[in-house]
């Protein structure tokens, strides 16, 4: 079946299926989850593999992944409620870099790629890689459906197809397809939540089954994400066992999983430059958001993180400006720090001012629902309201102006700098690192491309400001003249 077909079953399946919620489903869905354990004897698997991972980043442009290519191998026993994976990162000039990780029902242990030593993980890493596993095999998913509650899940029969659902730890919410004729798992889907992209989908298929006896595993199994390609593994049978005693010999005997701690409340500080401008800085983000006071309305630059985040932004801002409407918000460029929040500012109808080079991403953003977490916007939907930027721009009234303009830079291609021509200081986001408390050191590519972009439109600079990361009060804050003699010294 192909990836859309499956899609489809995965998506409408509730709509056009039989099936249900009771004790003789779970048990019928149970025995079929059974089945396609046995039918896969995983308990006798060992497997080696290779690994081409598209991995999201800090990408110069939204929706860029990066490759990277693993080779190693995986093996399964208790039935294949236990795994253990040893493979190598081949890095630059075909360096490899080897890790480890065993899997079982109460723990889970890892040596991170390079390290010699386990890591310190918790409750949350074991969730987080058990929830990625099924890039390897669907067995593990398996047993942990096993392991619900009755009450968490739904069975459905559509078209030769069951499409079993159950609720997961996270907030996530899983879904099996299998085939019942031959009991072969033919896609797993995972629905999880992201602050910024909101219900995130992983959808695993299985492809390319083989058979030894009675037994049949996927040879090639393909990921995507968000409809991204983010993993693809094609793996083969060995009789050879990994040597797991790599990592199982470094684990303490007191070793045991640490507890989730909840993430502390985000607190946020305001403090006024002038009486035309002020910030906002959030201490847990370590990010500082300007707000800019024009005469009937305010502007907010960056909204780091989440939809949380903003609406806490808003508050500060309306302290510290009463009395005037949001009318624009602006992001220096589009990495979650800067961006995360926005969802709160259309919700405040606020017009997002950004270069055509966005346009698309930002309507992404504003539409992908968010019903597992609902935010602000998902609550109470409002219309995008959007405002093309130009190379330069100028906002303000008779009394104030300020300039956006659009860089050059090696960070992103949709970099922004905002400037006050009276107070002659520049508002950037994070391409800056110099401290006047430390001695001078040669600038970075991205300092020089900030320097050069300031040259370039002939701006007169005496002060940097920078969003992030703000570790301290007045902290990246600092002379356009320690950049200027850090250009100077680079080679």
């Amino acid at each position: 079946m192909s990836v859309l077909a499956l899609s489809a079953l995965l998506l409408w399946s509730a709509s056009f299926s039989t099936g249900g919620t009771g004790q003789n489903y779970y048990q019928l869905a149970k025995r079929e989850v059974k089945l396609a354990i046995a039918s896969s004897r995983v308990a006798d698997g060992s497997f080696s593999f290779v690994r081409d991972r598209h991995r999201f980043y800090h990408s110069p442009r939204p929706w860029m992944t990066f490759e990277q290519k693993y080779r190693g191998r995986f093996e399964f026993s208790e039935h294949g409620a236990v795994m253990f994976v040893a493979d190598s990162l081949i890095g630059r000039e075909q360096k490899a870099f080897a890790s480890y990780q065993m899997f079982d029902p109460e723990s889970f242990g890892q040596i991170n790629y390079g390290d010699t030593v386990v890591q310190h993980l918790g409750t949350d890493d074991r969730e987080d890689y058990l929830y990625q596993s099924p890039m390897y095999s669907p067995s593990l998913i398996l047993h942990d459906f096993l392991h619900s509650a009755p009450s968490t899940f739904i069975r459905l029969r559509q078209g030769g197809l069951d499409s079993i659902t159950y609720a997961a730890p996270g907030d996530r919410q899983v879904t099996i397809v299998i085939d019942p004729r031959i009991s072969n798992v033919l896609a797993i889907d995972i629905v999880y939540p992201d602050d910024l992209r909101g219900d995130v989908r992983r959808s695993t298929q299985y492809l390319d089954y083989q058979g030894v006896g009675r037994s049949r595993y996927p040879t090639h199994v393909v990921e995507h994400t968000l409809g991204i390609l983010t993993n693809e593994v094609r793996s083969w049978r060995q009789n050879i066992r990994a040597d797991s005693s790599l990592l199982l010999d470094k684990i303490p005997e007191e070793y045991e999983l640490g507890e989730v701690v909840p993430p502390t409340a985000e607190t946020a500080t305001t403090w006024k430059y002038n009486e035309h401008v002020g910030f906002v800085e959030l201490k847990q983000a370590e990010t500082r958001v300007m707000v800019v006071n024009f005469s009937d309305h305010l502007l907010i630059a960056e909204a780091p993180l989440s939809s949380e985040n903003g609406e806490l932004i808003l508050k500060m801002a309306h302290e510290l400006y009463p009395g005037k409407p949001v009318q624009y918000f602006a992001f220096g460029h589009h990495h979650p720090t800067y961006l995360g929040g926005m969802r709160a500012m259309v919700h405040e109808g606020a017009i997002v001012l950004a270069l055509p080079m966005d346009s698309a991403y930002i309507r992404q953003l504003v539409t992908f629902r968010h019903q597992i977490h609902p935010d602000i916007l998902e609550k109470d939907p409002r219309p995008l309201k959007m405002q093309m930027l130009d190379s330069v721009n100028n906002l303000g009234d008779s009394s104030f102006t300020m300039q956006i303009y659009h860089i050059p830079s090696k960070h992103t291609d949709d970099y922004l700098i905002y400037y006050f021509p009276q107070e002659k200081f520049i508002f950037e986001d994070d391409v800056a690192g110099l401290d006047p408390a430390k001695p001078l050191r040669a600038a970075t590519e991205y300092e020089k491309g900030l320097n050069e972009g300031i040259e370039k439109y002939g701006l007169d600079v005496l002060t940097v400001v920078q969003a992030w990361p703000v570790k301290k009060p007045a902290g990246m804050i600092f002379p356009y003249s320690l950049l200027e003699s850090s250009v100077k010294m680079m080679k």
